[in-house]
């Protein structure tokens, strides 16, 4: 009994965390990054592109529209650079927040993870975002 709930207790935290970053993004989108460069800075890697927006799951944004993409990635490793490219091209989740003027940065910060999840986990995030959007509305 002890196992078992130790299990669900394990599976019940790793959906939490899962979800944590549709609950602190400002904008969610399903899109494509393109055009990605990088430079290395004091503070970690930059990484700049275009997100290319096929539809919008939360927030202000319309579908076809672009989106100046800003990372500062200050957790990763200087050498090899971080291969973010290999990640653009194809069809994304991407969790954002308005960074400064009009770009965009990853909604959890400069920490290494660059706002990004599989479009396969489309279904899961639409759940998460429709529970952010049921208890945003007055009572």
């Amino acid at each position: 009994m002890l196992l078992l709930a130790m299990l669900l207790g394990a599976q019940l935290g790793i959906s939490i965390e899962k979800g944590a970053i549709a609950q602190n993004a400002d904008l969610v989108v399903a899109g494509q990054l393109t055009g990605v460069w990088s430079f290395p800075w004091i503070d970690g890697w930059h990484f700049r592109g275009t997100l290319k927006v096929t539809r919008v799951l939360w927030g202000p944004g319309k579908a076809g529209q672009t989106l100046d993409y800003r990372f500062a990635c200050n957790h990763c490793v200087f050498w090899p650079r971080p291969d973010l490219e290999r990640h653009a091209d194809r069809e994304s989740l991407w969790f954002l927040n308005r960074a400064s003027g009009s770009s965009w940065e990853p909604s959890f910060g400069p920490n290494g993870d660059p706002g990004f999840r599989d479009i396969s986990d489309i279904h899961y995030f639409e759940q998460v975002l429709s529970l952010r959007k049921a208890s945003a509305r007055p009572r």
